[in-house]
């Protein structure tokens, strides 16, 4: 997913019973994931989902929701 230099990014991701682990924003065009819930540690093996919303002047547009895989 890509944004425009200068616009906010946001990204949430869920594991695959829908619980919240990891949320994060950040302006500008790029926004990673260190495979790392928001308390720091690894997360585990599996399916999770992320949701990219990106901010407009409008507020803030959904940019997709993507299925990530874990496979360490």
């Amino acid at each position: 997913f890509a944004a425009s230099a200068g616009e906010a990014l946001k990204v949430q991701v869920f594991n695959i019973g829908g619980g919240l682990v990891y949320d994060a924003s950040a302006v500008g065009s790029e926004l990673a994931w260190a495979m790392r819930a928001s308390t720091g540690e690894l997360v585990a093996n599996g399916v999770y989902l992320a949701r990219v919303s990106v901010k407009t002047a409008a507020g803030w547009v959904n940019g997709g929701l993507f299925r990530i895989l874990v496979l360490r």
